[in-house]
């Protein structure tokens, strides 16, 4: 492979299609590995098999607590506000100006009460904050139903807005959340296990918010029983993630293409992303297993090779977006 193939991994093609009454269109990052014909023909295919994801963001369970969360209380939430209360949460951007104001060192009470009250104005960013403080039991008891009712609201108040927009990335990491909370099930609020709306939510994250985790994730269930295996379609949606510098997408795409799992086999290619993913993710919980990948593609991996994917990787790198 001559150096300058490097840039065939950042051609671009478009995938469109109507969801909830919205037209989607995904700039599809294709590896040189198969069609943007064919990738389209397999995503058309998951949505023929799946038809009962069509309408999925406007049905998540609402959450019936015992004690209700401040942002849940009707009145709080539905009671029109005067003008002056328009004019003050204009004046708040989010809840980060609110701890600027309070000078710091906040206690954990005052906290909640600083966060619920920029929660109730619908700021993404406290509710999620909230949401955070509940699941992991940080400054609060650890309460899983309340955090699925931050994250839910989150998603069913937010689910189609700007894909670039501020609060978009928030909004796109709450539906995997509440998709994960789908996907074991959650008693206390009623919710039992329910595959098909996780998946449903975490696509929703990974097509219309373009989420590079999600994308990740979407990648692995085409490797999986549950939606595959498809390694052709999970080599997509792992290159969208991979182009986005998601580590674990690059070492995933990386051994595929480097093994020809269910692809076209492109070692040079292969070597490429897992080194990349391998110098992105040292010191960190990934290394081990990108490592290992790594290594392993390293011993049968030809002198050549080696040079090659390595010149490629000082390419791309510069081309690939921060962590």
């Amino acid at each position: 492979m001559r150096i300058s193939d490097a840039s065939r991994f950042l051609r671009v093609d478009t995938v469109m299609w109507f969801r909830n009454g919205l037209l989607i269109v995904l700039l599809v990052l294709m590896p040189d590995l198969a069609s943007a014909q064919i990738a389209r023909d397999a995503l058309n295919g998951f949505r023929e098999q799946n038809n009962d994801l069509i309408e999925l963001v406007t049905f998540i369970k609402p959450v019936t607590l015992n004690e209700p969360v401040t942002l849940n209380e009707p009145d709080a939430l539905n009671e029109p506000k005067t003008s002056n209360e328009q004019d003050d949460s204009r004046g708040v951007d989010s809840y980060s100006d609110l701890l600027a104001g309070a000078g710091g060192g906040v206690s954990s009470s005052d906290l909640r009460q600083i966060l619920e009250g920029a929660a109730e104005n619908g700021q993404p960013q406290a509710l999620w904050q909230l949401g955070q403080m509940y699941e992991n039991g940080v400054g609060v008891e650890q309460d899983s139903v309340r955090a699925f009712g931050y994250f839910s609201k989150i998603a069913n108040e937010n689910a189609s807005v700007p894909p670039h927009s501020v609060q978009a990335d928030i909004v796109a990491r709450s539906f995997v959340k509440v998709g994960d909370y789908y996907k074991a099930g959650l008693p206390g609020a009623g919710i039992a296990p329910d595959q098909v709306q996780a998946r449903a939510l975490l696509f929703h994250a990974a097509s219309y918010f373009g989420n590079a985790n999600a994308q990740y994730r979407v990648g692995l269930l085409y490797l999986e029983e549950e939606l595959g295996p498809n390694p052709l379609l999970s080599a997509r949606w792992l290159s969208l993630a991979a182009q986005k510098n998601q580590v674990g997408a690059q070492a995933v795409l990386g051994d595929l293409l480097f093994n020809g799992s269910g692809v076209e086999a492109k070692p040079v290619e292969g070597l490429m992303w897992m080194t990349l993913a391998r110098e992105s993710t040292i010191g960190g919980k990934d290394e081990i297993w990108v490592g290992e990948l790594l290594t392993r593609a390293m011993l049968v991996a030809s002198p050549e090779q080696r040079t090659e994917a390595r010149k490629a990787a000082e390419i791309v790198r510069g081309q690939l977006p921060s962590h």
